[in-house]
């Protein structure tokens, strides 16, 4: 009997894999990008279909060469070459961050955002690449991709971030100098992660640059910056 999980169980399951200490991402075991675009290309079910029609062309082409048909054998590189621009083209496409965007489904994405909210991501790279690596096991584990592979570094994990939460919360603080949610579940956990990376980013640079950071915060005339000694943790509850 399928039993339905209870929300607190439900959050907690998403982060089950949070304590992990290493985090491999798909940049360390393809460092060359193309062998991870081909990688993921082998294993989508475009790239099955396309792999399919090149062996018929690349077996036409043999069959051509063998009876001496020349004009077969122009048709058969034609084809040929169509058929590899087409699939470098639209595959490329398909890898950028703002393709990924909309592919994610809900549960994908709250889970990117409990992992946010969670580690606490700053500008430094490896903290991405530590959320990288936890949804990219989450997709993969719940069929949601074919591979472990979805993210290729914690930048595109970050860059999914900025555009699809961080800059169009940014933009509603500074119009309105307040944030709300749209309502829907997914919209609190949205303003949750926007808060702590906020804050995460602040306490990085102010911990990096203290004196630098100090002058800028003043010739504002007010103190915009977090102090992590007088931060207080805030809960998903208490959003706004």
């Amino acid at each position: 009997m399928k039993m339905k999980m209870d929300k607190s169980d439900q959050v907690q399951s998403f982060l089950s894999n949070d304590a992990a200490e290493t985090s491999v991402v798909p940049r360390d075991k393809f460092p060359f990008w193309l062998s991870y675009f081909f990688n993921e290309y082998i294993h989508q079910r475009f790239g099955q279909i396309t792999g399919g029609v090149f062996i018929f062309i690349c077996i036409f082409a043999s069959i051509s060469t063998y009876f001496k048909s020349g004009a077969a054998i122009f048709i058969a590189c034609v084809y040929f070459l169509v058929l590899l621009m087409a699939v470098v083209i639209g595959y490329v496409y398909e890898l950028r961050p703002n393709f990924k965007l909309r592919e994610l489904n809900s549960q994908s994405q709250m889970k990117l955002l409990l992992e946010v909210i969670e580690c606490k991501p700053t500008p430094s790279s490896s903290t991405w690449d530590v959320i990288a690596c936890h949804v990219n096991e989450y997709l993969y584990t719940e069929r949601y991709h074919t591979t472990p592979n979805y993210f290729y570094d914690g930048n595109e994990a970050y860059c999914w971030f900025r555009e699809s939460v961080f800059e169009p919360l940014e933009r509603q603080f500074r119009g309105q100098n307040h944030i709300e949610d749209d309502g829907t579940e997914l919209g609190k956990f949205k303003v949750a992660a926007f808060r702590e990376f906020r804050d995460s980013v602040n306490r990085y640079w102010q911990e990096e640059y203290p004196v630098a950071f100090t002058k800028v915060g003043n010739s504002r005339g007010s103190n915009p910056i977090v102090n992590p000694n007088e931060r207080t943790e805030r809960s998903v509850e208490n959003m706004v």
